[in-house]
């Protein structure tokens, strides 16, 4: 099963006042906010679960942004892990996620985002893909 991992845990504190009151990835381009773009190249990519990394006191509107894009979201399964304090961009999947990725190839990705990349070029597990083995 193909995951991603999506960082959610920043204070957006470039973007204040805004991110005083919704989390970076949740703010909205187009009326959809930016977290469903990542989500939704994701899915095209095959990818089926994704974990969200985001700070304890944003679970809430988390949780509201899920039950409101459920449906938007292509089947992924979305994963809440909640990061106490920042450890960097790599520390909370070497300290509590290594165990959810397990020894498989995964995405990875801060949460706020724009972007169109041909993910499968990247994906090892692509037979297809140049990065894989000849």
């Amino acid at each position: 099963m193909k995951k991603a991992i999506i960082l959610a845990g920043g204070q957006g504190t470039r973007l204040h006042p805004v991110t005083l009151e919704i989390p970076k990835p949740l703010v909205t381009v187009n009326r959809k906010p930016i977290i469903n773009y990542l989500i939704s190249l994701f899915h095209k990519h095959g990818v089926e679960e994704a974990a969200i990394v985001i700070r304890p006191k944003d679970r809430e509107e988390f949780e509201w942004w899920h039950k409101r894009w459920l449906k938007d979201l292509g089947g992924v399964k979305i994963n809440f892990f909640e990061e106490p304090r920042p450890r960097g961009t790599i520390g909370h999947w070497a300290c509590e996620l290594r165990h959810w990725t397990g020894d498989e190839p995964f995405f990875y990705t801060n949460g706020d985002e724009l972007k169109d990349a041909d993910l499968g070029a990247m994906d090892k597990t692509n037979g297809d893909s140049p990065l894989s083995p000849s």
